[in-house]
Formats: C-alpha cells, sequence, structure tokens
C-alpha cells in the first residue's frame, strides 16, 4: 500500500468519526447544535481530502464501482450539509430539525458507513 492510501485510510477513519460524533448528537438530542454543525462540515472536509487521496494512490483513475458508491454517499452527505446548515444558520442556533432532515441524516450516514465497509473489505481482499 503506498503513502497515500495510507494518509488517505487514515483520513477516511477521522472523517468517520466525525460523522459519528454528528449523527449521534442529533439523534440523542433532536435539536441540531453547534457541535453538530463542526462535526459535520469537519467530517466533509476530511472525506474529500480522503477521497482525493484515495484517487491519487489508487492507480485505477476516477471511474471504478466503489469510486461511483464512494462519491454518491460523499454527495449525500455535502447535501446533507447544505441542509444541516442552512437550517442552522436561519435557526441561529439550537433548533430541532424535521423529521425529514433527521431520517435523511441517518440514511446518508448508513450509506456513508456501508461504502466504508466495501472499501475496507476490498482492501483485506486485494492485500
Amino acid at each position: 500500500m503506498n503513502m497515500y492510501l495510507k494518509t488517505g485510510s487514515g483520513v477516511v477513519i477521522l472523517a468517520l468519526l466525525s460523522y459519528t460524533v454528528f449523527i449521534v448528537s442529533l439523534r440523542r438530542r433532536r435539536k441540531l447544535r453547534r457541535v453538530c454543525v463542526i462535526a459535520l462540515v469537519l467530517g466533509i472536509m476530511l472525506d474529500c481530502c480522503a477521497t482525493g487521496l484515495m484517487i491519487a494512490g489508487s492507480g485505477r483513475g476516477y471511474f471504478t464501482v466503489h469510486g461511483f458508491m464512494g462519491y454518491s454517499a460523499l454527495g449525500m452527505m455535502i447535501i446533507d450539509g447544505m441542509m444541516i446548515g442552512r437550517i442552522y444558520r436561519i435557526a441561529s442556533g439550537d433548533n430541532g430539525v424535521s423529521r425529514f432532515v433527521s431520517r435523511f441524516s441517518l440514511i446518508a450516514y448508513m450509506w456513508w458507513v456501508v461504502v466504508f465497509l466495501t472499501g475496507a473489505i476490498t482492501a483485506m481482499i486485494k492485500h
């Protein structure tokens, strides 16, 4: 495994931790707090960095099955971030979120975890 893939693997684990803090905080409190927004934005930034590192290190290019799955998961998290950011800006702080947003966040997170696990399993099989 080259340096890009090793670094990307570490960064994607940090993204997983950040997304997990976001979803657990949101689901437990049923309110959108500053920690939720920070964790989600940090997760998206880490996820983008990890995606770039994984692409640079894979040597397979942009168009793979796992790549498309990853892009869709990252896209869902970005959409979630846009919705959460808008709600947070409009509400000016701690505010409940609608059932739709709460469910979308959970579904986006679950899809992201599925993609994360398929990437980990794929890496273990190849090495």
